[in-house]
């Protein structure tokens, strides 16, 4: 959303981790369906909002005030870790 939002690209190169193992994908999906939701859930939620600020940081924590989060303790954690995590990059 920011990097769109500032008119810059990411690039990513190869994979961090390979999985040579095979795997049951039915049962990974089962297990992952919940981390799924809450992803699906957050992205509609961060795509709503509007963003005005002209760099990384102001735009970062403007997401954090702007999106209105989904309930749960989940999302309650994931916000004050997005708190912490932006002031590490603050110069004030």
């Amino acid at each position: 959303k920011i990097i769109d939002h500032l008119g810059f690209a990411a690039i990513n190169g190869s994979p961090f981790v390979e999985h040579k193992k095979a795997s049951d994908p039915f049962k990974n999906l089962q297990k992952e369906a919940k981390g799924i939701e809450a992803n699906e859930t957050l992205y509609k939620k961060v795509r709503e909002v509007r963003l005005e600020s002209k760099n990384f940081t102001d735009c970062y924590i403007e997401l954090v005030e702007k999106v209105v989060f989904p309930k749960g303790e989940y999302f309650k954690k994931l916000k004050k870790a997005m708190e912490i995590w932006v002031k590490l990059f603050r110069n004030n």
